[in-house]
C-alpha cells in the first residue's frame, strides 16, 4: 500500500477489547475458521511498529466502533457461523441476509436520535488508546 498511496489507513479487530478472548474461544471450541485476518495485526502496538518499520509516519491511531458492550460472540454469532461460515474451505449453501437497517441510515443520512448520540460519544475521544477496552476495532493512519 505504501508504494502506491500517499496515506495508508488500516482498520482491524482489536485484541485489547474485553470480548476478544471470548470470540477467539468460541472459534476454537466450535471449530469455526478464523476469517478476521492474522491475529498478530490485531494489536495496536504491532501495527504502529509495522508502519514505522516500513517507513510510514504514524499520523494518528485510536479506537473506533466502541458501543459500550463486548464483542458479540454469543448464541447469535454461533448460529451465524454454523449456517453461513465456511467449513473445510467450502462455501455455504445459502447466502446470509446481511442487510441491516443501518445501511439505510447511511444511504439516506437519516439516523435515529439515539444512534446519533452514541455516534458522537464513540467518535469524540477516539484518538489514542483510552477506549481500546470497549472498542471492537482500532485504526492507524500513516503517511509516506
Amino acid at each position: 500500500m505504501k508504494r502506491i498511496a500517499k496515506y495508508v489507513l488500516l482498520v482491524t479487530c482489536n485484541n485489547f477489547q474485553s470480548g476478544y478472548p471470548w470470540h477467539r474461544l468460541i472459534h476454537l471450541i466450535f471449530g469455526f475458521p478464523w476469517t478476521y485476518g492474522q491475529v498478530k495485526y490485531n494489536h495496536i502496538t504491532t501495527v504502529r511498529k509495522l508502519f514505522r518499520n516500513t517507513g510510514l509516519n504514524v499520523l494518528e491511531y485510536g479506537a473506533i466502533d466502541s458501543p459500550g458492550w463486548p464483542d458479540p460472540s454469543g448464541p447469535r454469532d454461533i448460529r451465524l457461523h454454523r449456517r453461513f461460515g465456511s467449513i473445510n474451505n467450502k462455501l455455504p449453501k445459502e447466502k446470509p441476509l446481511w442487510e441491516v437497517p443501518f445501511l439505510k441510515y447511511v444511504r439516506t443520512g437519516n439516523y435515529p436520535a439515539w444512534m446519533t448520540k452514541i455516534g458522537k460519544l464513540d467518535m469524540a475521544p477516539r484518538k489514542g488508546v483510552k477506549k481500546l477496552f470497549m472498542s471492537h476495532l482500532f485504526y492507524a493512519l500513516g503517511k509516506k
